[in-house]
């Protein structure tokens, strides 16, 4: 087997990139943090990029035959109800064809974020051969044989026949559905490094477009991109896993209604709601429903100006990416954020074939 490097890109530019290398038996031989500072070291060699599983929404579908265009298509109408971002912004891979023509490893991810990777490993001096998110590489359970299941940090890894995903902890319980753990200990986990090395299970680069390394926004810019632009809110994402239909709709119900009471100048404004939910933390925080208020209103009175990323971190503010035709496109945006009472501090602007994109941070 060739030796493989596998980096595990963070959730923040600020953090370093954990590094475990595997020789040919698949025995991970080294390990250490890799960062902008030691990057140099590096020496060529087959290299894997392992993303947070919690951008990525992973299932197995019974797809139609055809091409792999159309297939990809069939995918993202199939998973239409547990998107939160329109197709032209996603990119979609899919696993291995099953040999008893059996349902198929789908992976959706956003491009701008997909582009971000590919941009931080660029600044690592890094090209990766194939990208997977994390939660793939716990090993797949046999029918019947419950889900597999890892801590990662405050994060929890699943595994089943027909999911993979990374959540919060505290949701694990509402996603494993009564089945019994099946818990991946560290013997288990080198072993899955090793695997990962010699063959995996789904490839996010898959298609000449993504081996490109074009990014259209820096690492910077979108670095603080949330999932749940892409995927819908956690919140969702835990009640698909529940039995109970119409338990989940009431549930659904209910929290729009709330975040429409507390912030209504969120009201048909699905993508802010998205937000708003994913930054709640259980709790509904007037501020950042109206400085998301505030910022869509001032990109939609700018012509051609969109809003490409949105997230929210706890005591960070909102952490944005704009794209827009002109310089001073920026200026009339930032100016209608302030009239509303925020502090807009632009943290990368770029050039990208005409348009221009930049990352902003807003505060209270």
């Amino acid at each position: 087997m060739t030796p493989t490097r596998l980096i595990f890109i963070p959730v923040s530019a600020s953090l370093p990139a954990p590094l475990r290398r595997v020789d040919g038996d698949g025995m991970v031989v080294e390990e250490w943090p890799l960062s902008l500072d030691n990057a140099a070291t590096l020496r060529p060699m087959r290299t894997v990029a392992v993303v947070p599983g919690a951008d990525v929404l992973v299932r197995r579908l019974d797809l139609p035959a055809g091409s792999a265009a159309q297939v990809r298509a069939a995918a993202l109408w199939m998973l239409r109800d547990e998107l939160a971002a329109p197709a032209d912004r996603l990119s979609v891979a899919l696993g291995p064809v099953e040999r008893d023509g059996g349902p198929r490893l789908v992976a959706v991810v956003s491009t701008a974020l997909l582009d971000a990777w590919i941009s931080y490993l660029t600044s690592l001096g890094v090209r990766s051969d194939a990208m997977v998110p994390d939660s793939l590489l716990l090993p797949e359970p046999a029918e019947g044989e419950g889900v597999a299941l890892r801590a990662s940090g405050a994060d929890v890894m699943l595994r089943s026949r027909d999911r993979a995903v990374t959540v919060q902890s505290d949701l694990a319980d509402a996603l494993l559905e009564g089945a019994d753990p099946v818990i991946v200990d560290d013997a288990g986990w080198q072993a899955a490094l090793g695997r990962a090395a010699r063959v995996l299970s789904i490839n996010l680069l898959q298609g000449d477009e993504r081996r490109r390394a074009r990014s259209r926004t820096s690492w910077i810019a979108a670095g603080g991109l949330a999932a749940a632009l892409v995927i819908s809110p956690v919140l969702l994402e835990a009640a698909a896993g529940l039995r109970d239909a119409s338990a989940v709709r009431a549930s659904e119900r209910r929290t729009l209604e709330a975040v429409v009471t507390a912030a209504p100048e969120l009201a048909g404004n699905p993508e802010a709601i998205d937000v708003f939910i994913a930054a709640s933390d259980g709790r509904l925080p007037q501020g950042v429903a109206a400085a998301a208020a505030a910022l869509f209103k001032a990109v939609e009175g700018v012509e051609g100006a969109e809003l490409d990323a949105l997230s929210a971190e706890s005591g960070r503010g909102l952490s944005a990416t704009v794209s827009y035709g002109d310089f001073q496109d920026l200026a009339r945006i930032t100016a209608a954020v302030e009239a509303a009472g925020y502090d807009v501090r632009d943290e990368s602007t770029v050039e990208d074939g005409g348009r221009v994109v930049s990352g902003l941070r807003i505060r209270g």
